[in-house]
């Protein structure tokens, strides 16, 4: 088991669909360990190739691989945090679907237009760029430093998005992900997740603050969280600390 004081293994020999490269990730899962990608694509890319892989090797059942997007991983860790402790009042929040956040962003961007230019707007296109700099701004800490004449016209409309979004959400108990994930950090720091022994981090070109604490929180009980470059990246295996 690794040690807390560790952060993250990095390993230039990313999945790829070199059978080596692969082959030698599959032979060291099992059942306790989960493997976090950057895409959902990447997700089932690396779930066909488990299968291949156990194909090859003449089996005929196998138990399937928890690989998930980081998304999924964070639903499924709040929703975990929730069955374990229910009395917490962060627990009484409501954790928006994506789908439920993209209808919530596109009520936020009909309501802020006129009702004359509302049908010059590609209203869910609009609202999923918005979801995603939202989620963006979320997971880098970045502060609201208010509308300064140094903002683009852009930039100040997604801040006046992010502010109504924000307020929706708090009038109506709604918890976005991006907002569950920097929640989850503080609780995984005093609580070890379930079933959960090896954390393996799949296509992250870089970590964002939020990941990082809560990778930083996950070694903090006794998880082994390993992280494998993305392919084709030129780098030495090394080990990063957070002292």
């Amino acid at each position: 088991m690794a040690s807390g004081r560790d952060a993250i293994t990095a390993n230039n020999n990313a999945p790829s669909d070199d059978h080596g490269d692969l082959d030698a990730l599959f032979e060291s899962i099992d059942t306790r360990t989960t493997m976090v990608t950057g895409t959902s694509r990447l997700a089932r890319h690396l779930t066909d190739r488990y299968n291949d892989w156990q194909r090859r090797l003449d089996n005929d059942v196998w138990d399937t691989p928890d690989v998930v997007p980081w998304q999924v991983f964070v639903d499924r860790a709040w929703h975990e945090w929730v069955a374990r402790d229910p009395h917490n009042p962060a627990a009484a929040k409501i954790l928006l679907r994506p789908s439920q956040e993209q209808a919530l962003w596109e009520r936020v961007i009909e309501d802020s237009l006129p009702e004359e230019k509302a049908h010059l707007y590609q209203i869910p296109a609009t609202a999923r760029a918005a979801a995603s700099a939202y989620r963006l701004s979320t997971s880098w800490g970045l502060e609201d430093d208010g509308d300064t004449p140094l903002l683009s016209p852009d930039v100040r409309q997604f801040r006046v998005w992010s502010i109504a979004f924000a307020k929706h959400c708090e009038e109506a108990n709604f918890l976005s992900l991006a907002d569950a994930a920097n929640l989850l950090v503080a609780w995984t720091n005093d609580n070890a997740p379930k079933n959960l022994e090896r954390l393996v981090l799949c296509g992250f070109d870089q970590l964002t603050p939020d990941q990082t604490a809560m990778i930083k929180a996950l070694r903090s009980q006794d998880v082994t969280v390993d992280l494998l470059a993305p392919a084709g990246e030129v780098a030495d295996a090394h080990r990063i600390s957070f002292t």
